[in-house]
């Protein structure tokens, strides 16, 4: 049975936008980090939407795809 989301899609993003923050240092090197700071405004590295095929392969249960966001950074 379908419900609304707990979070907007613009709360999804903050988190997730804030996550990868977190993340990004364990998991890119310095010039990337410099890189994406350097462009993220003119270029706009957030999408979200629907979450596709490949979710099944991070979770552990069957999702209701239109009750989750995808965020791609």
């Amino acid at each position: 049975m379908a419900g609304p989301r707990l979070y907007s899609e613009e709360e999804v993003t903050h988190q997730a936008y804030d996550i990868f923050l977190e993340l990004a240092p364990d998991n890119l090197n310095e010039q990337d980090i410099a890189d994406f700071n350097e462009h993220r405004e003119e270029l706009g590295f957030i999408e979200e939407g629907e979450p596709d095929e490949q979710w099944q392969e991070f979770v552990a249960l069957e999702i209701e795809p239109e009750l989750f966001v995808q965020v791609l950074v």
